[in-house]
């Protein structure tokens, strides 16, 4: 059976609904400019910088960083953050893909409000960059920050929601990967339409990739929740908004997944897929090579 017990326990709580907030007393707080020294604090601080091997993973409070092989040899990297999912599983699929970047993995309990949260100030994932940094520099020497993609599974879509929200934040972003998790309301007065409100930060940064200038990658199952737009819904909004064609055609996917339909326009990409219980919603997680690491580093070799 390909659904472990932690994976359904990840899931289930990712299908909350994506309006669902959190209490104070139970939300994460929001990533500060002093977060860095948190992470410093965690790390080991040799006296002479050596290099990985094969890579290293540092645990953190609530994230674990993977530094590639050799990183201290590197006069800049690249930074892969992604959001919810078993860690394990996530860092197991991006060294598949052979991306040599920083991997971050994020996890922050249930529900999308939690992300949400934790990006909703202007500037925070500009902090998050600057406390990676730190990370980098310590454990492989200082290196220039280069592209910065943004990836999650199911519940994670909220940060990467927040973060587009805010221009700054948006700006820093040159690639977004969003495995079965984009998630919107509906319009007040016409519940089949997609809250265009609610997607347009990634509307924009569609419309980027779609011109060349980012990447995104999309996947989705066919599940359809009953209370808010399922990801096979926002996918299709963010076709339409780029007048972009959808092939219907059938085609086989990773982990027997079969493909349901297809559009690309530029840098833009969506696959969709069948299925519509929690074995389906899991297959995104566990075939994150195949549907967006591996993908993205095509795009960035």
């Amino acid at each position: 059976m390909k659904l472990t017990l932690s994976a359904l326990m990840v899931v289930l709580v990712g299908w909350l609904s994506p309006a669902q907030g959190v209490s104070s007393a139970s939300a994460p707080r929001t990533l500060r400019s002093d977060d860095s020294q948190s992470l410093r604090a965690a790390s080991p601080a040799p006296a002479a910088v050596a290099a990985p091997s094969p890579a290293t993973v540092l645990n953190k409070a609530y994230k674990k960083i993977r530094l590639p092989e050799g990183c201290n040899n590197d006069s800049s990297y690249d930074l892969v953050i992604h959001f919810h999912g078993v860690p394990e599983r996530v860092i197991s699929s991006f060294e598949q893909s052979k991306l040599h970047a920083v991997l971050v993995v994020m996890n922050l309990g249930a529900g999308s409000g939690r992300y949400e949260n934790t990006f909703a100030q202007a500037g925070s994932l500009g902090h998050l960059l600057d406390a990676i940094d730190s990370v980098v520099t310590e454990n492989c020497g200082k290196q220039t920050r280069g592209r910065v993609a943004l990836s999650s599974w199911s519940a994670g879509y909220g940060a990467t929601y927040r973060i587009l929200s805010h221009a700054e934040d948006a700006a820093l972003v040159d690639a977004v990967m969003l495995a079965d998790g984009l998630h919107a309301g509906f319009e007040p007065n016409d519940r089949r339409l997609v809250n265009s409100a609610q997607m347009e930060p990634f509307t924009k940064f569609a419309q980027r990739a779609a011109k060349d200038e980012a990447v995104m990658i999309i996947t989705h199952s066919s599940i359809a929740p009953p209370k808010y737009a399922s990801t096979t819904q926002t996918a299709a909004h963010l076709v339409e908004q780029l007048s972009a064609k959808t092939d219907h055609r059938g085609a086989a996917g990773p982990r027997d997944m079969q493909q349901i339909s297809a559009a690309s326009m530029g840098s833009f990409s969506v696959r969709g897929f069948a299925g519509n219980g929690p074995d389906a919603h899991c297959d995104h997680l566990y075939a994150l090579n195949e549907l967006v690491f591996a993908p993205l580093q095509a795009k960035w070799q």
